[in-house]
């Protein structure tokens, strides 16, 4: 679901006192009650629901969906997931966490565009943005990512971005964004593996090398434990390994065709379980219910 709009376009919405300008930001919803209803029917089917929600202003909203579903339809372990999370403040990283949600943050966002926003939202805000470690201390589980294409999928430069806080700003300045809300690399790889792996619900599937888990894994020149928080980006990818079977060496052409599990069936209840949720979201009387509703029965 689409909360409000983009922290790169300034369309994001943005609570007092706003931008320097005095433009509002869009919502991509509207928000409070109609926000609620379009996310209901998946929240009561036990869908795991991410928010695209940037501006602080969106973030207040999100967490007042979030608090009428859970009254509406309580849930435990629900992973509710505020994606982005562009800009914040601690009373809502608190309201976060007492509302059991999780975050993915964009780090590229302090990286990228913290000198170029301080005009249009003040030093302050321009430079806190993608607060990881105010999070972090309020015990919220985060994962990062980089919303290609908006920043490219670089894992490793990822981590070195969310331990070191460094901007790129017009002319390459490389000071630091908010030096509060850097961690440390190990919190930053956690984010980057088994929390993000938890936050998309596959935590006992994916995210850490141990028994009954995937063997998926990525084997490195160097560990970004061990070498210096401006080393981390640097560290080369040796190999590349998927079920078990490496698919990527350094020097070698990657191998991307995979033979694990190739006959797997869809599981059982799979088509008439979205079906449900097609027909539960369109509106009432409407043909697509209709045609919904005759597809999930033929397939029942």
């Amino acid at each position: 679901f689409f909360c409000d709009d983009a922290f790169m376009s300034l369309t994001m919405r943005m609570a007092y006192p706003g931008y320097t300008d005095g433009h509002k930001g869009i919502w991509n919803t509207s928000p409070g009650l109609p926000f609620v209803r379009e996310m209901l029917p998946w929240w009561r089917g036990g869908a795991r629901i991410h928010v695209h929600s940037n501006g602080d202003e969106a973030q207040d909203a999100t967490c007042e969906a979030l608090a009428a579903l859970q009254r509406a339809h309580p849930r435990f372990d629900h992973r509710f997931c505020f994606e982005h999370f562009g800009c914040s403040n601690e009373a809502l990283v608190r309201r976060v966490k007492a509302l059991g949600a999780n975050v993915s943050v964009n780090p590229y966002y302090a990286h990228l565009r913290a000198e170029l926003n301080e005009k249009h939202m003040g030093r302050d805000r321009a430079h806190s943005a993608s607060r990881l470690k105010l999070l972090i201390d309020n015990k919220v589980t985060v994962a990062s990512h980089t919303d290609t294409p908006v920043a490219p999928p670089k894992p490793l430069e990822e981590i070195w971005i969310a331990c070191s806080r460094r901007m790129a700003g017009r002319g390459g300045s490389g000071s630091v964004a908010a030096p509060a809300e850097c961690v440390t690399p190990m919190q930053a790889l956690r984010m980057k593996t088994i929390d993000a792996a938890h936050v998309i619900g596959l935590d006992d599937l994916l995210g850490s090398i141990e028994g009954g888990k995937f063997a998926d894994l990525t084997v490195l020149s160097d560990s970004p434990l061990d070498v210096d928080v401006d080393d981390i980006r640097s560290i080369e990818i040796v190999a590349t390994v998927i079920g078990g079977r490496v698919i990527r060496r350094k020097g070698m052409k990657p191998d991307w065709s995979l033979s694990c599990a190739p006959h797997a069936k869809i599981p059982r209840g799979f088509w008439p379980g979205v079906l449900w949720l097609y027909e539960a979201t369109s509106k009432p009387n409407s043909w697509t219910r209709w045609l919904f509703g005759i597809l999930r029965h033929w397939l029942t």
